[in-house]
């Protein structure tokens, strides 16, 4: 059985408003496109249809665009599987990018057997798709799948971690890991900081705080020399840790917190460079990868809620002062 998708024009607000020549509207169905009026001017699509029943799916959606304009275009694809009452059913956010004349197919099914209807929603956007996921992650709005590392676990070490970038949510916002290092004090122990702003890593995490005070900073004391093939894991307890971490979404400054704290560490690729007490102050730089999951529990009393980070890291780096 076929249905037509129905495409609509609609303001940034999506209210319904159907286009004076009507070629972009078609005969009423269960499955809906509606994009708004800044991307209908530079995207066309070319086909919608949905079909009941479908090869692999009970619903089969199918929604090819082309990039009418002279230039790239970015889109946020928004789509949502519907019950007959209009209850949420699942679905996801993408982002779509198409060259100049580029023309794409997106292709979506459910296996959910409430689901009778299928709504897209298209809008112009500047974000990336790494910034999306860490919005999405954050927002708590769709129901993620415990023990697949994307939401807050206190047991890292039955997390499946996936193959995403480092991100996850510090107290209630997105956070984005942007510089990794692995780095020894000046006792020699080795330390783990993910922070969420680049900067030169030689000059380190403080002088980066000297120029933004809002870097958030997580920071973990680990117990044991890292080596490729290594796991280095801590249960949920008090220490070996601390984030460096925003009271508040606005707060221009970040507090130390310390709370209880898990984290596994997958290491894959070890590459250590040499250096010598006298030449700490140019270290030589090696490279590591892997993944990782850390929680950090939050506290009611400190107003600090669950935090926690997880992804696939490669060739983060290795700032070494010591004898090789």
């Amino acid at each position: 059985m076929k249905l037509q998708l129905i495409v609509l024009l609609s303001t940034s607000l999506f209210i319904s408003s159907c286009s004076d020549s009507g070629s972009n509207s078609q005969s009423a169905g269960k499955l809906q496109v509606k994009i708004d009026n800044q991307v209908s001017q530079q995207i066309k699509i070319i086909s919608a249809t949905g079909t009941l029943k479908g090869k692999v799916n009970p619903i089969e959606a199918q929604i090819s665009l082309k990039n009418i304009s002279a230039s790239p275009q970015q889109i946020l694809l928004k789509g949502q599987w519907l019950d007959f009452k209009g209850g949420f059913n699942g679905g996801g956010q993408r982002i779509l990018t198409l060259a100049a004349d580029e023309s794409q197919t997106i292709n979506e099914g459910t296996r959910s057997s409430r689901v009778t209807s299928y709504q897209v929603t298209l809008e112009a956007t500047q974000q990336t798709q790494e910034q999306l996921l860490s919005e999405t992650l954050a927002s708590n709005k769709l129901a993620i799948a415990t023990g697949y590392g994307m939401t807050f676990s206190e047991t890292p070490s039955t997390e499946k971690i996936p193959a995403l970038p480092i991100r996850g949510v510090a107290n209630g916002q997105a956070f984005e890991g942007k510089t990794l290092i692995f780095r020894t004090d000046d006792k020699g122990q080795w330390k783990l900081e993910i922070s969420d702003r680049a900067f030169d890593v030689v000059k380190g995490i403080a002088m980066a705080r000297s120029e933004h005070s809002d870097v958030q900073t997580v920071f973990i004391n680990l117990p044991e020399t890292p080596a490729a093939d290594k796991i280095i894991q801590q249960e949920m307890q008090y220490g070996g840790g601390m984030f460096q971490i925003k009271p508040a979404a606005d707060s221009q400054t970040t507090t130390s917190w310390n709370s209880s704290l898990a984290y596994k560490i997958e290491i894959s690729d070890w590459q250590k460079g040499t250096s010598t007490h006298h030449s700490c102050g140019r270290p030589k730089l090696g490279k590591a990868s892997g993944k990782l999951y850390i929680s950090f529990k939050g506290s009611s009393e400190s107003k600090i809620k669950n935090s926690w980070i997880s992804g696939a890291f490669k060739d983060a780096t290795i700032l070494y002062c010591g004898d090789s």
